[in-house]
């Protein structure tokens, strides 16, 4: 006779940043990339409305948080040439939803805290990431993006242990 499952998981492990947290409703939109992207960042329209970009100087026109797309390797920087979503290329986009997002490390403490994101004031490498930072000059303040997992004390990491991610519950409008 077998034997049943006798171990379970108590809370989300993480995958790696850009793939949905869960499968809870989501609302996920295609974008041209106006400049190389890395996946599970958080992304804004550009003024001339020609694509996305990450989110480096105000919280207007944020669309969404870059999706994992398998055909491309994750990388970050964009600036490092790593392998990103190439400018030019359409990028899945969450709007609505859960989703691994890439995050600075900074402190985290409560579920559904509001985060941030660091600005063009920051270094190229952190744009458009999750921070919790609320007093520097150089974060962008965003209204629709909350923690949906606290990150545990040592950090959660992708696979190759290089990415700090967190789970985020994005709502921005359609």
């Amino acid at each position: 006779m077998s034997q049943g499952q006798t171990t379970y998981l108590l809370d989300q492990r993480p995958a790696v940043a850009g793939m949905p947290f869960d499968d809870s409703p989501a609302d996920d939109e295609t974008f041209m990339a106006a400049e190389d992207l890395p996946m599970g960042v958080l992304v804004r329209m550009k003024a001339d409305q020609s694509g996305v970009e990450t989110v480096k100087s105000d919280a207007g026109n944020i669309v969404g948080v870059v999706l994992y797309q398998e055909f491309f390797q994750q990388g970050l920087p964009a600036s490092s040439g790593a392998n990103v979503i190439k400018a030019g290329t359409p990028v899945a986009v969450r709007r609505k939803g859960r989703v691994w997002m890439q995050w600075d490390g900074t402190s985290v403490t409560a579920f559904d805290q509001k985060l941030n994101t660091p600005s063009a004031a920051g270094t190229p490498a952190t744009q458009g990431q999750a921070s919790s930072t609320a007093t520097s000059a150089n974060v962008v303040r965003t209204a629709n993006i909350w923690c949906c997992r606290v990150p545990k004390a040592s950090g959660d990491v992708g696979p190759d242990g290089s990415q700090q991610l967190i789970g985020v519950t994005v709502s921005y409008p359609s």
